[in-house]
């Protein structure tokens, strides 16, 4: 997918992060490796630590001017998915 057609749908934006935006994205990733040392079960020592990679993923974007706006994944994407009973 091309740089335009991410923009066309409105996937990312280009847009400067402020230095508080990324401190903000620092800290959450300093707490995430943080809680990640603790003992927990191996389950959400990985959520914790994905976490961590995506939000260091997200600062990247950021500090290359480019918001990510959606990423098209999850059940709020998905149209089979948003059509469960909610019973």
């Amino acid at each position: 997918m091309t740089w335009q057609q991410l923009l066309s749908e409105g996937r990312v934006e280009a847009a400067s992060a402020s230095r508080a935006e990324l401190d903000d994205l620092r800290a959450i990733v300093a707490r995430c490796l943080k809680d990640s040392a603790l003992p927990l079960d191996p389950d959400n020592k990985f959520a914790i630590t994905y976490n961590a990679a995506r939000t260091l993923a997200l600062m990247a974007a950021a500090a290359a001017d480019i918001k990510i706006r959606s990423s098209r994944c999850g059940r709020r994407s998905d149209p089979a998915l948003t059509q469960w009973p909610t019973t």
